[in-house]
């Protein structure tokens, strides 16, 4: 360490003046490489990014109103005096139950109409939810297939259910 000040009392003052300067300059371009410019990219990029969602907003908004409005909103039915498109009382319905994890799918066919397939369920407690679910919402199976299931008692149902 002696020897560095020696060294730094030995130069002459410009020279000290220029090993500064040059110093400073040097931690000025580092913090430049280091910092500042990975900080400009990105922001860079988020302008980019908020551009594109801008100009995606504004393609939605110009293809909104071309759409017919029927398409916006599914028909809704009227169940125990309350107005609940289908899907929603189907999918509520389910989640009430046990084996509402086990649903694979679940698609409305048409306005009364949906499309459910449950996987690796007791073939029971199906049966008791399809009476639970006609009793409470008029709601009424058209079609069923099952498959046998991993364990005794389960079953992959494909169920169509109606609501009249």
């Amino acid at each position: 360490m002696n020897s560095l000040l020696e060294i730094w009392h030995g130069l002459a003052a410009r020279d000290r003046a220029l090993t500064i300067v040059i110093t400073l300059l040097c931690l000025l371009a580092t913090s430049y490489g280091f910092v500042l410019q990975p900080l400009k990219h990105s922001i860079e990029a988020e302008n980019v990014r908020r551009l594109s969602l801008e100009a995606s907003v504004r393609e939605i908004e110009r293809i909104l109103p071309q759409l017919p409005q029927a398409s916006l909103k599914q028909e809704d039915v009227m169940i125990n005096g309350s107005s609940t498109p289908l899907l929603a009382l189907i999918d509520s319905a389910l989640k009430e139950t046990a084996f509402h994890h086990k649903t694979i799918s679940m698609q409305t066919l048409n306005d009364h109409s949906v499309a459910l397939v449950l996987d690796n369920i007791d073939f029971s407690e199906m049966i008791i939810w399809l009476a639970n679910i006609q009793d409470a919402a008029a709601v009424t199976v058209t079609e069923i297939t099952l498959q046998p299931g991993e364990k005794n008692g389960m079953v992959k149902a494909n169920i169509n259910l109606i609501q009249k």
